[in-house]
């Protein structure tokens, strides 16, 4: 039995709000010795308030790495118009009980020049395969499979896609594309925890919250009872998808790994 503290970014949604502050400031270029305005210092006593509730709150760090125990890793990606972000969770199966942990947490803020909310889903995905290799890479556990959840549907036909894309999508989807033993999902919105690192809240809303400390109560299910949602795309997802499509139809083709409801509708009329 080994005991390790692998956890980073529990506070990410909090931490969150600090960096969108600055960067609202940063905007406005606002020297830092200039007076805030009114609502700006409130908004910073907030914060400000909410560190110092992380600071005396406590909760388990630790990880039990147990031999016997199967071990999944389960990143929620999701993106917003202030920020794109990544949760990962660690699944501990035994013959006895199953547990699900957040284990680590990332938050980027949206590029100053503006770039579509798909665009912005994607660099999510990108931010979360880079975490689960980190993650993996330091555990030092035998990970029998590693899941990823995002909430744009355009973005899962990209990665399955055989049809060349934009510059920008085909870069990111060359190195997605290499996670060949990951497995990529559709998940909904609301139940996507995600969701409410991209869009940062305070300490009072999270510390108690289940979705965010331990994911979907159905990721305690086996496999197989995980909720699948449809991969039709919608009219704005079409529209989304078929945006980045170059008009050439040269193509590498890829494995990869990704839920069986998608492979009936990977092919797309252009």
């Amino acid at each position: 039995m080994r005991k390790r503290d692998y956890r980073k970014g529990f506070f990410s949604p909090v931490t969150l709000l600090g960096k969108l502050l600055l960067h609202t400031l940063w905007s406005k270029i606002v020297e830092w010795d200039f007076k805030l305005s009114e609502n700006d210092f409130e908004l910073w006593k907030e914060i400000a308030f909410d560190i110092k509730q992380i600071q005396t709150h406590t909760f388990d760090r630790y990880i039990e790495l147990d031999d016997k125990c199967s071990y999944q890793l389960l990143c929620f990606c999701d993106a917003s118009t202030k920020a794109y972000a990544c949760a990962i969770y660690l699944r501990q199966e035994t013959d006895e009980s199953c547990r699900v942990d957040l284990i680590y947490s990332k938050t980027r803020l949206a590029p100053i020049k503006k770039i579509s909310i798909s665009r912005l889903e994607l660099l999510a995905v990108i931010i979360g395969i880079r975490c689960l290799a980190f993650i993996e890479s330091h555990l030092k556990i035998t990970v029998q499979k590693k899941t990823l959840w995002t909430y744009l549907q355009c973005v899962i036909h990209w990665i399955a896609s055989k049809k060349q894309m934009s510059t920008f999508v085909e870069n990111r989807l060359k190195e997605i594309r290499k996670c060949t033993d990951t497995e990529f999902r559709y998940v909904s919105t609301d139940i996507n925890p995600a969701d409410i690192a991209s869009r940062g809240t305070h300490f009072s809303e999270i510390k108690s919250n289940n979705l965010w400390w331990n994911g979907p109560s159905w990721l305690l299910f086996s496999n197989d009872q995980w909720p699948t949602w449809s991969y039709k795309l919608t009219t704005e997802n079409v529209n989304l998808y078929k945006s980045e499509i170059k008009p050439s139809t040269s193509y590498q083709q890829t494995e990869l790994r990704v839920g069986e409801p998608l492979q009936e509708l990977i092919a797309i009329e252009n």
